[in-house]
């Protein structure tokens, strides 16, 4: 009698354990979701808002505009289908011909749809469809997260969030190593700073629709921002700002960097531009996630070229003899025959 109550005690102890890891595994499964899930609250806003369209007639249109006395998308329209001549205020007659330009076009990370699809992204399931999960080895509560596919690209709307994180700890990574190098050879370079610089609105939303001109003027900031004191740092282009219920067109460049910035030297230099400090008296608690943050809604370029105007025989021969391409690089049309 007594051998059959403790086989029944133990069958029941059994019982309840199993019920028990059960339970705890439902529970750390249902916390890997919801840390998975987890994404940064502007990633909600870059999803779901509606976004203002970024393209705007090149300076050349406004100038015409101006001449004939007329709105600039008008005029452009009407470049675009073919015309040639215009009127101007005073009767004379303008003859215009557009430049060919390579035009950027500009999105927002999470923007494409059928990204995935196309790449497989999404959790990772057992052959029973539950969500398979890491955790810490030591302590659950320490990491838990459930396992999914990437493409580790910000166009995907799956991917961008956990995207916009691994960027973050990149920049946070090359931005310590230079403190760290500085400091053993005996150099301060003091704390990270967070800048936000704005260019004339009219400039800048005409130099961002080409490449060249766009180049040109994110080295300008660049230049610029290391002539009045900045020692280090990077650089995110911003073409949207957030409004209430939408991302208005309003183009900008953050900043991170090293350095003093000597504010009222840049503000007399470029007039008409604004520059200021992101919470100027409080230090950057984690440079990690305030560049990630940055990379969930940057602009993301996309510049399309005709194929006609490519010189895929140069092309390949600068991929076999690197450097051809460059600026003085010796060529000639031997070398291009060969």
């Amino acid at each position: 009698m007594f051998d059959v109550v403790s086989s029944d005690l133990r069958v029941e102890s059994q019982r309840v354990h199993s019920v028990q890891r059960r339970f705890e595994y439902y529970e750390r499964q249902g916390l890997a979701e919801q840390a998975a899930l987890a994404e940064h609250p502007v990633t909600r806003f870059v999803k779901n808002l509606p976004v203002e369209d970024p393209r705007y007639p090149a300076i050349e249109y406004l100038r015409l505009a101006q001449q004939v006395g007329r709105d600039v998308w008008d005029v452009f329209d009407e470049v675009q289908e073919g015309r040639g001549e215009f009127s101007g205020k005073d009767g004379e007659t303008i003859s215009f011909e557009p430049r060919p330009h390579e035009f950027v076009t500009w999105s927002m990370p999470a923007h494409d749809l059928h990204r995935p699809d196309e790449k497989g992204c999404g959790f990772i399931r057992s052959p029973s469809g539950s969500i398979v999960f890491t955790m810490c080895p030591d302590h659950p509560e320490h990491f838990i997260k459930g396992k999914r596919h990437h493409c580790w690209s910000l166009h995907c709307p799956n991917c961008m969030n956990d995207t916009a994180l691994k960027h973050g700890v990149m920049i946070e990574r090359q931005l310590l190593v230079y403190q760290r190098l500085n400091e053993k050879q005996g150099v301060g370079v003091g704390q990270i700073g967070h800048w936000v610089v704005s260019p004339p609105q009219e400039l800048a939303k005409c130099m961002m629709q080409t490449y060249e001109d766009f180049d040109t003027l994110q080295r300008y900031v660049d230049d610029t921002i290391m002539s009045i004191g900045g020692k280090a740092g990077m650089t995110v282009f911003h073409p949207w700002r957030q409004r209430e219920d939408f991302w208005e067109l309003s183009p900008h460049f953050h900043v991170l960097c090293y350095g003093f910035l000597k504010t009222k030297k840049f503000l007399k230099e470029n007039p008409g531009w604004i520059i200021k400090k992101v919470h100027p008296r409080e230090r950057i608690r984690s440079i990690r996630h305030t560049a990630a943050y940055l990379s969930t809604h940057m602009g993301l370029g996309l510049v399309e070229r005709d194929p006609g105007d490519v010189d895929w025989d140069l092309d390949l021969l600068d991929h076999m003899v690197p450097g051809i391409k460059s600026p003085g690089a010796g060529f000639s049309e031997r070398d291009y025959e060969d």
